[in-house]
């Protein structure tokens, strides 16, 4: 259950960091 939890959180950071960058090219 931890494990999947820090994946899903590690997933939404990594997407929220390519939302972001590609939003300020």
């Amino acid at each position: 259950m931890y494990q999947h939890i820090q994946v899903q959180m590690t997933f939404l950071c990594k997407t929220k960091w390519k939302l972001f960058i590609f939003h300020n090219i």
